[in-house]
């Protein structure tokens, strides 16, 4: 196949991948407590309420936003000011990434090499896209997917053949990345060092461009809040995430709850296949880097465990280097296993991407739709919320009642005063916890109505313990009474 030919497919690819995303946008995942937390600075800042956040806890809804990285909401403000607020607006921008970010993937493939013909390429990208954990990283509404970007173009700019081209690619992206995620640079400084050990001084100029470029980001981005007068509380609050900063017991529950994703599991099982049982049909450098890759995957959790902690969301850091590296070898001409069995071995890899990652995500949230999908929400939310409403409210309903009233605190929310209490009108809450959450605001309140978002129990699959339910969708909603009104 032509590049040409090969050009227009993988534009097909990723148009399909961005639509495909952007018409289930409003049915999978239920907003959720990071998803709020990133937006909700950028949000307000399109609305024109400034770059702060009533969602944070130990953060006055007045003061400017600190309590992580900014690039992302600032982001989202602008891309909100372009194509306008709704959910699946918001969430557009991550499919967008991903999207470039696939783009990036493949033009690093055709310019370093890594295949000799198309169907390589065109394998790694599909499957890169599709792949679990990285699923889960631009569906779920964080600034994952700006992760990724950044980290596919820092690998093409490793690519570019001049040379003062690639230094300066290398240092501007390098810069910008401790403005979108901290363990981002973590993640660099880790893949130069195991990279050195593997490949001693290969790219190693580069190397050094991309460390320069780090660390002359952090400080800029430490005297962008310093310029708000925030460094300070930017400081406080990340300092108990970072460097040790949590308990020992913290840490065993993160060690227990939040682990890779079954993808880069099931990638390593295959890397130590290939190297035990297929090794005598490797080259040495082929088994160097399964070798590299499968080192990545087992340190890299366990530094990140250590000074931050690692989540599914960050399971690409250590799934992308295992996808490269083992689809390149079983794409290579020198790997010298019989036909059959690197067709074998493809299949399964292809087969457990369809079952746990996006073709599966995306079968079973279309068989959920009535259950799952958000407009019902929105329409709950229009009947009961006026503009004039101060709303306290969870997750769930945010982005239907910020559409309608800028007033809005999230229960999470942990500096409210007297006089935000008293301005609450209305109560938006998940039926199971309401009582908490009045007895955080005080006064009396009434139960206006209520939404059974699937009274029915459409789209259960399977039977007993083993059965799927769609998320629930439902809510209460709560008004204060009047005064001299009984309850």
């Amino acid at each position: 196949m032509s590049c040409k030919n090969e050009s227009w497919w993988v534009a097909l690819i990723l148009s399909v991948f961005f639509l495909v995303n952007l018409f289930t946008a409003h049915l999978s995942p239920v907003p959720w407590y990071d998803e709020v937390f990133y937006v909700s600075p950028g949000l307000n800042l399109y609305l024109g309420e400034g770059f702060v956040s009533n969602a944070w806890p130990f953060q006055s809804g007045h003061d400017f936003w600190s309590c992580y990285v900014p690039l992302y909401p600032l982001l989202l403000s602008v891309w909100l000011k372009i194509f306008g607020f709704s959910l699946t607006t918001i969430r557009s921008m991550g499919y967008f990434f991903a999207a470039l970010a696939g783009f990036f993937l493949w033009l690093s493939s055709l310019r370093f090499g890594w295949f000799k013909d198309t169907r390589g390429r065109l394998t790694l990208l599909v499957l890169a896209l599709c792949g679990h954990g990285a699923t889960i990283s631009y569906r779920s509404g964080r600034q994952d997917a700006l992760a990724i970007l950044l980290a596919a173009a820092l690998l093409c700019s490793f690519s570019i053949k001049n040379k003062y081209g690639r230094f300066i690619s290398i240092f501007v992206l390098a810069f910008i990345c401790p403005w979108v995620q901290l363990p981002l640079v973590l993640y660099g400084i880790f893949i130069a060092v195991l990279f050195f050990f593997y490949f001693k001084k290969a790219f190693l100029d580069e190397f050094i461009m991309m460390g320069l470029g780090f660390f002359s980001g952090i400080p800029w981005m430490l005297a962008f809040f310093g310029w708000h007068d925030a460094m300070d509380a930017f400081l406080a609050y990340n300092k108990q995430y970072v460097f040790f900063g949590q308990t020992w017991q913290e840490k065993q529950r993160l060690l227990v709850i939040q682990n890779a994703s079954v993808g880069a599991i099931f990638l390593f099982i295959v890397a130590l296949f290939l190297l035990w049982k297929a090794g005598r049909y490797l080259t040495s450098q082929q088994k160097t880097r399964l070798r590299f890759a499968g080192t990545v995957f087992l340190l890299f959790p366990l530094i990140m465990w250590l000074v931050w902690d690692f989540h599914v969301q960050y399971s690409w850091t250590i799934s992308l280097p295992l996808r490269i590296c083992v689809i390149m070898a079983l794409f290579s001409a020198d790997f010298s296993l019989g036909a059959k069995q690197k067709k074998i071995l493809l299949a399964a890899i292809i087969s457990f991407v369809l079952i746990a990652g996006l073709p599966a995500r995306l079968a079973l949230i279309l068989y959920q739709y009535e259950a799952r999908d958000y407009r019902m929400v929105e329409t709950f939310i229009k009947k009961h919320v006026k503009k004039e409403d101060v709303v306290y409210c969870g997750f769930l309903p945010y982005y239907a009642v910020k559409a309608i009233t800028p007033h809005v605190f999230l229960w999470t929310y942990s500096t409210f005063t007297e006089k935000d209490k008293k301005d609450v009108s209305i109560v938006i809450i998940r039926p199971d916890s309401i009582a908490d959450y009045k007895g955080d605001i005080g006064g009396e309140w009434f139960l206006q109505d209520t939404l059974d978002s699937n009274p029915n129990h459409k789209g259960e699959i399977g039977f007993g313990r083993w059965k799927i339910k769609p998320p629930k969708n439902d809510l209460e909603v709560y008004r204060r009474t009047p005064r001299g009104v009984e309850t």
